[in-house]
């Protein structure tokens, strides 16, 4: 019977995994990149009417610079309009310099390029491969494409590369470290058997969901890979002490088992709390990535408990040798300075505590979909190449209509719309506006598919094109509120103008990001604590459960305003994360120190530190080493995300070896019996 069940302990989790395998293996990536938006910013009403009126979402601005430009634009033209899914091509008949189509120097021209709606993803990826691959070398100049599609497509292809490149990278990194700090095949084989079935059987579960990876949930696998190796770290730890201990075969992992089962179990949930409060937040990608993160961490708890202990009763036992190791020493260090210098300790942290405060008040919460890429990138190079020559290709739309929905009359509305958007035009950071006031309907030189642009079939609405300096969500939310005012005192009660579209859009949804981090970091952080509590069954434990949960959040914030790190989206979900890994070390730590409440507190302290010092200190490095892996990402926000996640996860480590510790020392009697 015993046999009976150590085998379907193993095949449980391989079947799980396998049949997981089969979804997992046929997962895709997001193409129109939609959940990166709010559900409420999709079902705004102006925006739907703007989609339906004014679908800028199918269109691309190609620049050509050369010497008499505008000799090779009929070609450029009617090779453009010769692609598979181009609707039309547009350039003014008599463009002027600094029109926004042709630049001051007249050497730069623009080419408006709108592409048919109904065309199919597949159609439209070969048709942004062609402008890519092919346009250079078909136009004579220097050429340059900008535009919302281009950029989903270069999304979706850095997914692809990313998935490639940092999965691998993290296993590697994470084989090479456990093969260093266990020194054993089996250290580095079993915990990598847990990440693997962990990772096949999360993304299994996504994929079967009908869900396809995006630039926010593209970062669940390098995570999952991360999160999901600590059970396993501190199950092997303590069985390489119960056989240190003179324990053998199940003995052995038995007595693992009962000292860590409930630590580990209680941490994974707190994790996945920590992750799971990442669905108060407004972007779809983001409540999935916290969703399907928690999941791994769950899954990696069953599978860990399944499949490890039966692993291990069949792993040969190896006594460790009694020479200190280079652990060892480091243990020792850390245990002795908290019991010599614990008040040194608390006010250095105190010190960077206030500091952090300090300048994480600088942090701005700005999102900005270009700023993504790297300054390096190509698509980062086109957008600042074409903003410098011709004006803004970032835009905030306009929707006007008057109020008793009559049509638009050219003759009295276009002075009234001509002053208002003129006073936008000079609000700072504001490049230009294009409108149906610039040339009126009627004017027999306005191109149908140009007037179309700006003006609906019946008339009744209209549309005004703010284009924007190189500014943030930040810069942004005040040129809205501006604009707002001025449509009351230029245009009053008569019109309705509602400022919509997709960059609108980001930047409302950014503008919640703040009150959203807030609420979940509240939630989660309160959660945490309250189950800390009941966990160790006194209030005792909530201060310090607390310190060395929330220092590292604040030494995070301050080093995103020391290094000038904005809030993102990316960057939101660093705090969750952090919360719910670092109050496993907490947990783990406070576990152990009341095994040893017989004890004088320094000595408890010390003996803590010693016992437990080795798999916290194993698991964090391997932690950071897997997040860090992110920092060769295609993305900013993902190397943003892994290298501020990895460093509070440093902090977070010696918050709970160091500055825990030393806590305990000055409040604790000193005999700490309870």
């Amino acid at each position: 019977m015993h046999k009976i069940l150590k085998i379907l302990s193993v095949l449980f989790p391989v079947l799980i995994a396998g049949f997981s395998a089969r979804f997992a293996s046929g997962l895709t990536i997001e193409q129109d990149n939609e959940s990166m938006q709010s559900a409420e910013a999709r079902q705004d009403p102006a925006y739907v009417a703007f989609r339906r009126a004014f679908d800028s979402e199918y269109e691309l601005m190609l620049s050509v610079t050369r010497e008499h430009v505008l000799e090779e634009l009929p070609h450029a033209v009617e090779w453009l309009r010769s692609l598979d899914g181009v609707q039309s091509v547009y350039f003014p008949p008599a463009a002027e310099q600094a029109s926004g189509f042709l630049s001051k120097d007249g050497r730069t021209a623009g080419l408006l390029i709108t592409l048919r709606s109904d065309q199919s993803r597949t159609g439209r990826t070969a048709l942004m491969k062609t402008l890519r691959t092919e346009a250079p070398a078909q136009i004579d100049g220097t050429v340059r494409i900008v535009g919302l599609p281009l950029l989903k497509e270069r999304v979706a292809r850095y997914i692809a590369k990313d998935q490639s490149t940092i999965i691998p990278l993290s296993i590697i990194v994470m084989m090479l470290m456990l093969a260093l700090l266990f020194r054993r095949a089996a250290g580095v084989v079993l915990p990598m058997l847990v990440v693997g079935m962990s990772l096949i059987t999360t993304l299994g579960f996504y994929a079967a969901c009908g869900l396809e990876l995006n630039s926010i949930t593209s970062l669940l696998p390098p995570v999952v890979i991360v999160l999901s190796v600590s059970v396993a770290v501190h199950l092997l730890d303590a069985w390489n002490h119960a056989v240190n201990a003179g324990l053998r075969g199940d003995d052995a992992v038995q007595n693992a088992v009962k000292n860590v089962w409930k630590p580990c179990v209680f941490t994974a949930a707190m994790t996945a709390v920590g992750l799971l409060s990442l669905c108060f937040s407004p972007v779809p990608a983001v409540q999935l990535f916290g969703l399907f993160a928690a999941i791994g961490v769950l899954l990696s708890v069953v599978f860990g408990f399944t499949l490890l202990p039966t692993a291990l009763s069949w792993t040969p036992p190896r006594p460790a040798a009694d020479n200190p190791t280079g652990m060892r020493r480091f243990l020792l260090l850390l245990a002795a300075w908290p019991a010599r210098y614990p008040k040194t300790i608390l006010l250095l942290a105190a010190l960077i505590t206030a500091l952090s405060i300090w300048a994480g008040t600088t942090v701005e919460n700005n999102t900005d979909l270009i700023r993504f890429f790297k300054t390096s990138d190509p698509v980062y190079i086109a957008h600042d190449e074409v903003n410098r020559t011709l004006g803004s290709v970032r835009s905030l739309n306009l929707l006007i209509q008057h109020a008793d929905d009559c049509p638009f009359n050219p003759h009295s509305d276009v002075k009234p719309l001509k002053a208002f958007t003129d006073q936008i035009s000079r609000i700072p950071d504001v490049v230009r506006t294009d409108s149906v006031a610039d040339f009126p309907p009627d004017a027999p030189a306005v191109p149908p598919e140009l007037r179309r642009r700006f003006i609906t079939d019946d008339g009744k609405t209209l549309q005004a094109e703010v284009h924007l300096g190189d500014i943030g969500s930040a810069r942004a939310s005040a040129i809205v509120a501006r604009i707002r005012s001025l449509s009351e005192e230029t245009l009053g009660a008569g019109w309705i103008v509602r400022p919509t579209g997709d960059y609108y859009q980001m930047v409302r949804d950014s503008n919640q990001l703040v009150a959203t981090l807030l609420k979940s970091f509240a939630l989660s952080l309160f959660v945490v604590m309250g189950s800390t509590c009941l966990l160790f069954r006194s209030l005792r434990v909530l201060i310090p459960a607390f310190i060395p949960n929330i220092l590292p959040v604040i030494w995070g914030a301050g080093l995103m305003g020391l290094f000038g790190i904005d809030l993102s989206t990316g960057t939101t979900m660093v705090a969750a994360v952090v919360i719910g890994l670092a109050v496993d070390d907490t947990i783990h730590y406070l576990h152990h120190f009341q095994s040893f409440k017989h004890l004088p507190i320094r000595e408890a302290v010390r003996s803590t530190t010693l016992r437990i010092g080795r798999a916290l200190t194993v698991s964090s490095i391997v932690l950071v080493g897997g997040f860090w892996m992110g920092a060769f990402g295609s993305f900013i926000p993902t190397n943003t995300f892994a290298l501020l996640t990895g460093s509070m996860m440093i902090s977070a480590l010696f918050c709970d070896l160091l500055v825990l510790p030393a806590y305990l020392i000055l409040t604790r009697r000193p005999s700490h019996d309870e």
